[in-house]
């Protein structure tokens, strides 16, 4: 998927994490824990100028893990992105650790 053209690209030297507003855990399914499958996935998101989270794709992942994380990001929330004064796009990488329990 390509990301918008218009998206800040994060900076993490320069630039000050977004803040979370909603956070949606990832569903277990009975494969996740079966097979006690674990790891981190790590999606690559625009935060629109709402907070919402917008044109996800994976950019590392976990056989397995995938799906269940990339639709929970998708439900995510965060404050409207504020840099140099002005509300942006903000194109952001997302991981998301699951452990087995």
């Amino acid at each position: 998927m390509t990301m918008r053209t218009d998206a800040v690209k994060f900076v993490e030297k320069t630039m000050p994490p977004p803040k979370t507003v909603r956070i949606q855990a990832p569903i277990t399914t009975p494969r996740i824990k079966s097979e006690g499958l674990q790891g981190t996935v790590v999606t690559r998101c625009i935060i629109s100028t709402s907070g919402a989270v917008e044109n996800c794709c994976i950019e590392q992942g976990v056989d397995g893990l995938n799906e269940s994380v990339f639709n929970a990001v998708r439900q995510w929330r965060y404050e409207p992105y504020v840099w140099q004064g002005r509300t942006i796009n903000l194109e952001y990488p997302i991981p998301v650790r699951i452990q087995r329990m």
